[in-house]
C-alpha cells in the first residue's frame, strides 16, 4: 500500500511537471507573434481493485497537453505592408525553406521582404500562394498542387503595348468652322514601352459638309498605313469619314467598320518594332464613338489599352488576400494570390519549428482557399496577430501547481516514514 502511495505520487510530480513545462513555454512566447496558448489537462489513472470490493489501490495521474489554436490573440498595428493577419479560422501556408514543398501552417503573419523578394516571417517560414494574371486569376488554379513561393519582387518593371484605340468625340458641324481642323491628340504605347503623342485631324471637305478626312500622324512615326495597304494617312491619303444628316457616322473610308492602322518607326527616333493598332471609332448609326453634331467639340474621349514603362515602387495586399505591386505611375498590378489553409480538427495540429504547424492524422486534411471566402477569413494588411498567451491565467496555474508539486512530495515523505516504520519492526 506504500509503495502504490509513492508510485502514485510519483505519477502525478511527472504530470505536474509535464503541465509546468507547457507553461513555461507559453510565458516563455507570451510575446511571439501568432503563438498558440498550450494548456495541461489532467487525467485520473487506476489500477486493480475497487471501492466496493474495499480494496484501493491509487494509480495516480497523467497530463495531457492541448493547445488553441482556433483562440486568436489581439492584432497589433503595423508599418509594413508585408505584415498580415488573418480575422477568421483560416491558416497561412508555407514552408521552412524556400526549396522545399513541405507545407506547414501559421498564424504568424510578420513577414519581412527578403532581398529576393520572397515574404518570410520571424520564424523562417515562407509564405506561399497562387501566382494570378493581371486581372487577378490564378494562372494554375487554387490547388496545394499550384502553390508557389510569394515572391513581390518578381516583376520591377511594367508596360503592355498598345494593340486597340477607341476615340469617342464630337466632331462639331458647324459650318463656320469649316477652313479649321479639329485635332484630337491620344497616346500610343510602343513595344519598348515608350508612349508617342499622336494626333487625328479632321478637315471638313468642301463637297459635302457630312464628309470628313482624317490624318493621322506623330513626329516619331514614319508611316501611319491602312493596315494591309501602303495608304498613308499621315502622308498625303487620309481616311474618309461619311456622317448622316443625323451627325451618325455611315462609313469609315466606304467600310461600314473602321480600319485598324499599321505604324512604321522612325528608326532615327525610336528602335521599337513596328506595329498594328485596332481602331475602334464607334459604330454606323449609333452614338458610341465619333459624331459630327452641332455643339462645340468637347474634350474626346480616348480609350487606349496601352500602358507606359514604370518601375515597381511597391506593393499592397488587400482583405481578400491579392497582393498588388505598385508601379510608379499609380497602376496596380494583381499579382500574387495568399492562400489559406483550414483542418476539421486545428487543435490537433503539431507543433513545428518556426512558429508553425504541421498536419496529423488527427487534426485531418487541410482544405486550401482565398481569404474573403467561407470561413477561412480576411486578411488584413499592416496588422500582426499577437499572442493569445493570458500572462495571469499562466500565473495563477503555476501558483496551482507549486502547491500540487509540494502536496505529492509530502506524500512521498510521509509514504517513506510509513515504510521505514514497518521495516524497523
Amino acid at each position: 500500500m506504500t509503495l502504490s502511495s509513492i508510485s502514485a505520487a510519483v505519477t502525478a510530480l511527472k504530470a505536474v511537471t509535464n503541465v509546468n513545462n507547457a507553461i513555461s513555454q507559453n510565458v516563455a512566447n507570451g510575446e511571439t507573434p501568432g503563438y498558440k496558448v498550450k494548456n495541461g489537462r489532467f487525467e485520473a489513472m487506476v489500477t486493480g481493485g475497487s471501492l466496493t470490493s474495499g480494496k484501493f489501490a491509487p494509480g495516480g495521474s497523467r497530463a495531457h497537453i492541448v493547445q488553441n489554436v482556433e483562440l486568436q490573440g489581439s492584432f497589433v498595428g503595423s508599418e509594413e505592408a508585408s505584415n498580415v493577419a488573418i480575422i477568421g479560422k483560416g491558416l497561412l501556408v508555407g514552408s521552412p525553406n524556400p526549396n522545399t514543398d513541405q507545407l506547414v501552417y501559421t498564424a504568424a503573419g510578420d513577414a519581412t521582404v527578403m532581398p529576393d523578394g520572397s515574404l518570410v516571417t520571424s520564424g523562417g517560414i515562407v509564405l506561399k500562394g497562387w501566382q494570378t494574371d493581371s486581372k487577378g486569376v490564378e494562372l494554375s488554379g487554387a490547388s496545394q498542387g499550384s502553390l508557389k513561393n510569394i515572391n513581390v519582387k518578381d516583376i520591377d518593371q511594367y508596360y503592355v503595348q498598345t494593340s486597340t484605340l477607341g476615340i469617342r468625340a464630337n466632331i462639331t458641324s458647324d459650318t463656320s468652322l469649316t477652313d479649321v481642323p479639329i485635332q484630337v491628340n491620344f497616346p500610343i504605347v510602343d513595344s519598348l514601352g515608350d508612349e508617342h503623342t499622336f494626333t487625328a485631324s479632321f478637315q471638313r471637305t468642301s463637297i459635302d459638309p457630312n464628309l470628313w478626312n482624317v490624318s493621322i500622324s506623330c513626329p516619331d512615326a514614319q508611316h501611319v498605313y491602312k493596315s494591309g495597304t501602303t495608304t498613308d494617312y499621315g502622308g498625303g491619303t487620309p481616311m474618309v469619314l461619311q456622317f448622316d444628316d443625323h451627325g451618325l457616322v455611315t462609313s469609315f473610308d466606304g467600310s461600314p467598320t473602321p480600319p485598324n492602322i499599321d505604324i512604321v518607326w522612325d528608326n532615327a527616333q525610336t528602335n521599337a518594332a513596328d506595329m498594328t493598332v485596332a481602331l475602334n471609332l464607334g459604330t454606323v448609326g449609333r452614338n458610341d464613338g465619333l459624331v459630327s453634331l452641332a455643339k462645340t467639340s468637347a474634350t474626346p474621349r480616348i480609350d487606349q489599352d496601352g500602358v507606359r514603362m514604370a518601375k515597381a515602387s511597391g506593393f499592397e495586399i488587400d482583405q481578400g488576400g491579392l497582393l498588388s505591386v505598385v508601379f510608379e505611375n499609380g497602376l496596380r498590378l494583381p499579382r500574387w494570390q495568399f492562400a489559406l489553409a483550414l483542418f476539421p480538427a486545428p487543435n490537433m495540429l503539431d507543433p513545428a519549428s518556426g512558429n508553425a504547424f504541421m498536419q496529423t492524422s488527427l487534426s485531418g486534411v487541410p482544405s486550401f482557399g482565398r481569404p474573403n471566402e467561407g470561413e477561412y477569413g480576411k486578411l488584413l494588411s499592416g496588422q500582426i496577430e499577437s499572442s493569445n498567451v493570458d500572462f495571469a491565467e499562466q500565473i495563477t496555474q503555476m501558483i496551482q501547481l507549486q502547491h500540487a508539486f509540494h502536496g505529492n512530495t509530502k506524500v512521498i515523505e510521509s509514504s517513506d516514514q510509513m515504510l521505514q516504520k514497518l521495516l524497523s519492526i
